[in-house]
């Protein structure tokens, strides 16, 4: 059986979640992609995202007050939902919002 592999999708903001939380997984074998270390200046950002999402098996995606701030975020998951990918969603902190600001986010999680 090959090690899963996942895509984390999150705010940069919450970068120093992302990395304790490929800290914890990596070791027990799971192929971690996330952008705050796999990209290169240089790289065509979107190109190399889609290409990541395709090749992972689930798509993580970290839900905190930064999230409905990142336009790249929403971008992810709605390519991730094309692909038919698993998504798997981790609150990272208990917060307030505007309907503005989580409608997008939430319907885009509803419609799959």
């Amino acid at each position: 059986m090959t090690n899963p592999s996942v895509f984390i999708s999150h705010a940069s903001k919450d970068d120093r979640f992302v990395k304790a939380l490929r800290q914890e997984l990596e070791p027990q074998g799971v192929k971690i992609w996330a952008d705050s270390r796999e990209l290169l200046p240089g790289d065509e950002l979107e190109l190399e995202i889609q290409r990541a999402i395709s090749n992972s098996q689930f798509f993580f995606l970290i839900v905190s007050g930064n999230t409905f701030q990142s336009k790249w975020v929403k971008k992810e998951l709605d390519f991730a939902k094309n692909q038919r990918k698993r998504i798997v969603t981790l609150l990272l902190e208990i917060y307030t919002l505007s309907l503005h600001d989580a409608l997008p986010i939430c319907l885009g999680l509803a419609v799959r």
